[in-house]
């Protein structure tokens, strides 16, 4: 049924409802600019949230050095402020129009908006200082991976810290973008020469310096392409927990601009 009351056609039939041309409407919907400005309004939170969602994961992935796995927590974050932030920012509209009338809902909502946009400039400037992964044509570097300096693997004299994957006895043609990361599934001679048990290990640019490679002193990490510097990675600066926490805050004041 249409409506409690029935159907369109046999409601229109009986004359309970007057036969309306939806040509009409459409008209009256794009020529109103109201409807133009709320489109606008509503594209720039929930169009926000469709594209956070969409390049959340690579962000932290990809730019932040994190495994996919850790990546994917991190980006639901975004989506899961959706249980309370959205009707937040209804109890806020609500409140603002029992208080100043329909001008309050726009400052109410005009307000949060704001918050939204400075949200995402304070995310962009966290990294915009540092090299990344990008653009994509670059060439590649050899890989390392970041092993944790255990105690067992220091009394045994197991690789820790960066470790190369070709050389000092591992033997792997496996590369990344400079300042790049990527997770790879471990060959049961990768598991040998880093002594690990795990299968899916993730490798990296590592951070500019040296060490010694097959006893022979060796520079490692990449330099900057134009200015010739050692590159600084946002995968190395350590701003994961602090990203995750903008994320947060930003996804809050997107979903009550929603609500």
């Amino acid at each position: 049924r249409d409506l409690p009351d029935g159907n369109y056609r046999e409601l229109e039939s009986s004359g309970a409802k007057q036969k309306t041309d939806s040509k009409v409407v459409v008209v009256t919907g794009i020529t109103n600019v109201n409807a133009w400005i709320l489109t606008i309004t509503y594209g720039f939170c929930f169009g926000v949230e469709l594209t956070m969602n969409n390049v959340a994961n690579g962000f932290f992935a990809k730019y932040q050095g994190v495994t996919p796995q850790l990546a994917g927590i991190a980006a639901s974050m975004f989506g899961l402020m959706n249980l309370f932030a959205r009707s937040l920012g209804g109890l806020l509209s609500d409140y603002c129009n029992t208080r100043w009338g329909m001008r309050g809902r726009l400052w109410s909502c005009w307000i949060i908006q704001t918050c939204e946009g400075i949200m995402c400039l304070v995310l962009g400037s966290l990294t915009t200082s540092l090299d990344a992964p990008y653009p994509t044509t670059m060439t590649q570097v050899p890989a390392f991976v970041n092993l944790p300096a255990e105690s067992w693997r220091v009394a045994i004299g197991a690789p820790y810290g960066w470790t190369p994957l070709n050389g000092n006895g591992c033997v792997s043609s496996e590369t990344v973008l400079p300042c790049g990361s990527k997770q790879i599934k471990a060959t049961a001679e990768l598991k040998s020469c880093l002594q690990t048990q795990d299968t899916l290990i993730l490798v990296q640019d590592p951070p500019y310096g040296t060490m010694l490679i097959d006893g022979v002193n060796t520079t490692i990490g990449t330099s900057n392409a134009d200015t010739g510097l050692p590159n600084e990675c946002i995968s190395h600066a350590n701003l994961f927990s602090v990203a995750v926490i903008i994320v947060i805050i930003f996804s809050v004041f997107v979903q009550m601009a929603e609500g």
